[in-house]
């Protein structure tokens, strides 16, 4: 309907019957695209789904494909990781850093100098990265959740608690014509842990029913405790499509209702 259109608008400039070369050769490289782009394009209602390495925007100068930003940080990787049953807040204090740093550790952007920790209370040693800023970050966020009033009763001499580390990027964009600049924070992973504490008092008796309470406590704490840190290296080594190219940043929410913090800022 197009075509005929210019014909009646502008007149042939040669008989309709007998078109110019140029003009097939126009409306074969035409009709040859639109096969393409037709194949290319997904199926109306298929099921397949789409990744973000698929929703490219095209630039307008060169046509070359980028990925938008919107479109990789539309989800956030959620790592819930099993309950911990610790004895003690000293006990739980130590799990609790070794879980973060170890996490912390393998999700480093860049380089750092790594230490090593020796726990107390288990027969464990962790890697952390040596920055005063983010052990004292780890360290505040442990005290918090560990503090009177964060903990909920979670039955006779129980209590719980959470900890969700996740990781974001802030995003600047300019508004206004470039006058105003406005930034996001958009999180692309959560880590939650959640952790059980008993407050029964721990038997310090010398006898041999005491120490096989100590004994059966302990071992359950450090299976646990492994078992945790195996999730976290079979995590962090699986998929990478949505850990960013760029540097980012970490928060720690300790206590409450994580529901909060769970969605990125927009």
């Amino acid at each position: 309907a197009k075509s005929a259109e210019l014909w009646r608008r502008e007149g042939p400039a040669h008989p309709p019957d007998e078109p110019r070369r140029a003009d097939v050769a126009r409306r074969r490289r035409g009709k040859a695209s639109t096969r393409r782009s037709v194949e290319a394009a997904p199926r109306r209602g298929s099921t397949r789904p789409t990744t973000a390495s698929q929703r490219v925007a095209r630039s307008r100068g060169d046509g070359a494909a980028r990925l938008d930003p919107r479109a990789t940080m539309s989800q956030i990787t959620e790592h819930r990781l099993e309950e911990v049953e610790l004895w003690g807040v000293d006990q739980a204090r130590e799990a609790l850093l070794t879980v973060l740093h170890t996490i912390l550790f393998c999700r480093a952007p860049g380089p750092f100098k790594p230490e090593t920790i020796f726990l107390d209370h288990f027969e464990l040693a962790y890697a952390r990265v040596g920055s005063r800023s983010v052990i004292e970050t780890v360290d505040r966020a442990c005290d918090a959740l560990l503090s009177p009033g964060h903990l909920t009763p979670a039955g006779p001499e129980l209590l719980k608690g959470t900890v969700v580390l996740s990781f974001f990027e802030r995003i600047r964009s300019k508004a206004l014509f470039g006058i105003l600049k406005n930034e996001e924070k958009r999180v692309w992973e959560q880590w939650t842990l959640p952790i059980l504490i008993s407050t029964t008092p721990r038997p310090l008796g010398d006898d041999d029913p005491s120490r096989l309470e100590r004994s059966r406590a302990d071992a359950d704490a450090d299976r646990l405790l492994r078992a945790r840190i195996g999730d976290v290296h079979r995590l962090v080594n699986g998929p990478l499509d949505h850990v960013p190219d760029s540097i980012y940043e970490f928060e720690i929410f300790a206590g409450g209702d994580p529901s909060a913090d769970r969605k990125p800022r927009r």
